[in-house]
């Protein structure tokens, strides 16, 4: 967005922050799944070093009968293990891409209202010019308060360009106003 246009923020860019706030979650995720890709070998190394140093321990007819059900439960619990992180990671996802639809929404609402607040401005402009020296359109207590009410939304809408817009046409129109009401009429 440019600075000075319909629905400007005035300096910072929401769109853009929020974009680097989404790459830093990505890039912290995936420096998370390189950690665990990196302990993971360690511990297949260690455990395979491990294996190599020491004899099995207990008679061999010991591990005959009790190796399967030993790797089937142990199989299990690395199931298990792999469904739980698997599910932390899906509910972090998805907690993070309903805070990023949240934020996306927020930023529609406020892009509708920036647009309402900016076509009520040039309505109250168009409609406060006189034509030919007639009287303006809206009469000047109205346009006075319908500025105001401008101004008091662009504030809460945080769009600086907006309100120092406003309130520079506010006091050119109050001082044009003033100067027209106290001139002299010309009884020519």
């Amino acid at each position: 967005m440019t600075s000075g246009g319909p629905g400007s923020t005035g300096g910072v860019d929401r769109d853009t922050s929020v974009d680097i706030l989404a790459d830093d979650a990505v890039r912290r995720m995936r420096v998370g799944e390189a950690i665990v890709a990196v302990i993971g070998l360690v511990l297949l190394a260690i455990a395979f070093c491990l294996g190599r140093l020491y004899e099995v321990p207990g008679p061999l007819e010991f591990w005959k009968v009790t190796a399967q059900p030993l790797a089937v439960v142990t199989a299990g619990l690395f199931a298990i293990s792999a469904a739980v992180v698997t599910f932390i990671a899906y509910r972090r996802t998805s907690d993070s891409a309903a805070h990023s639809a949240n934020l996306q929404r927020e930023k529609e609402i406020r892009a509708e209202a920036l647009d309402r607040c900016w076509e009520r401005f040039r309505f109250i402009f168009e409609n406060s010019e006189t034509e030919g020296g007639d009287d303006p359109k809206l009469p000047p207590e109205v346009i006075f308060e319908v500025v105001d009410l401008l101004g008091d939304e662009a504030e809460k809408l945080k769009d600086q360009v907006l309100v120092q817009f406003i309130a520079q046409w506010g006091e050119y129109y109050a001082d044009a106003h003033l100067l027209a009401s106290t001139a002299p009429d010309d009884p020519s």
